[in-house]
């Protein structure tokens, strides 16, 4: 018995071509709620947790062969998702010693 398949209906494999205008949406999505979260600061609690989940998505999907054109790579969304969280829980561990402090003032409150 002969083999059935044709060598010339062959098609050798080839990589797809890399676009350009493909954007990384989670990092956008990290840099635009990071930046709500730092404008809004302690309102919503939800806004840093939501950037630092983005960031990280973005951070640990990025490819490390694809060059980007800005001097952070794509690490920017992570940073700035990192600084919305810090400015989010900073204020709870510096009011919280303020107002210990205050507390034991002999003026009180």
């Amino acid at each position: 018995m002969s083999d059935p398949r044709r060598p010339e209906k062959v098609v050798p494999y080839h990589l797809p071509a890399p676009t350009e205008d493909a954007s990384d949406w989670h990092n956008n999505f990290a840099m635009y709620i990071a930046m709500a979260g730092i404008f809004f600061r302690n309102q919503y609690k939800v806004i840093p947790w939501l950037a630092l989940y983005f960031g990280l998505s973005a951070y640990l999907n990025g490819r490390k062969s694809v060059t980007s054109k800005d001097s952070f790579g794509s690490n920017n969304g992570i940073m700035i998702a990192v600084v919305s969280f810090i400015t989010f829980y900073i204020n709870f561990f510096l009011m919280h010693r303020k107002a210990l402090a205050q507390l034991d003032s002999p003026e009180g409150l």
